[in-house]
């Protein structure tokens, strides 16, 4: 890419993100949670070439949807700090059983306020490949694969892959997150809220930052080394009735005690 055509680019970004704001209006007050803490992310950058390139029109998307994330982390932060292990969602999704200061501490710091510390949307830069630079473990290359890219085809039973993460040392040298087209047609924010709202925690209309948060736990640059979940199960029902150790080893879990605690904060 041309060095002007770059400069384009990064205008129509920003201009984008701009228009933006208003739609995710408290997220401007998001950071008032996050530690100071020293960033294992330094570069969060799109593929703009290629197989797995993303168009402008996703890298708008993937923008919302960083903001929305982070609306969900910070809603998990508040809730963390406020009523600790004693919240209905806390109990529901992380576990009766799991009710210790440490365990409380560690869910905070390395599930949530990292997301609201590390996690930034692609704005300043595009690459060609996954690896141009070099080697950066620091980096998050967001990609948007199509249909017929092996990570994103039907599995057995006609579900669709959403979205998928892949740490750096897997299968390149930087963090790469895989964006299916699935992600771009998921449900408003304001749907997943009203929904789960009205069907008292039963039904989940996916959106793209309850995904984007669900993978950023899969993430070792964000949750730390250690701390890694994986997926024991997706739906409501099965997560819930997770044992106490999966519960807080399930990525989903910890995406859904957010959106809980979002929508049923423990003041009401």
């Amino acid at each position: 890419m041309s060095l002007s055509a770059r400069v384009a680019v990064l205008f129509v970004l920003f201009a984008l993100s701009s228009c933006n704001a208003s739609a995710a209006s408290s997220v401007t007050n998001l950071d008032r949670h996050a530690p100071i803490l020293k960033r294992e992310l330094s570069s969060w950058v799109w593929k703009s070439q290629g197989e797995s390139a993303c168009s402008l029109s996703q890298v708008r998307q993937i923008i919302d949807a960083v903001e929305y994330t982070k609306i969900l982390a910070n809603a998990a932060v508040t809730n963390l700090d406020g009523a600790g292990d004693s919240s209905p969602a806390y109990r529901r999704w992380l576990g009766d059983a799991n009710s210790r200061p440490g365990t409380v501490a560690s869910i905070t710091r390395n599930h949530f306020e990292a997301v609201l510390s590390e996690l930034e949307a692609p704005l300043t830069k595009s690459v060609a490949s996954e690896q141009e630079d070099g080697p950066d473990p620091n980096r998050l290359v967001f990609t948007c694969p199509d249909d017929r890219h092996p990570v994103c085809e039907k599995h057995w039973n006609g579900d669709e892959p959403v979205a998928g993460m892949l740490n750096a040392g897997e299968v390149y040298s930087t963090n790469v997150l895989r964006l299916c087209p699935p992600f771009f047609r998921l449900g408003k924010h304001s749907k997943m809220v009203s929904k789960w709202r009205s069907s008292r925690g039963s039904i989940l209309v996916e959106t793209q930052g309850f995904s984007l948060l669900h993978e950023m736990q899969h993430l070792d640059a964000i949750v730390g080394r250690g701390h890694r979940a994986t997926d024991h199960a997706y739906e409501v029902e099965e997560c819930e009735a997770l044992d106490k150790d999966e519960k807080l080893t399930n990525a989903q879990n910890f995406a859904l005690f957010a959106l809980d605690s979002l929508v049923n904060p423990p003041w009401n």
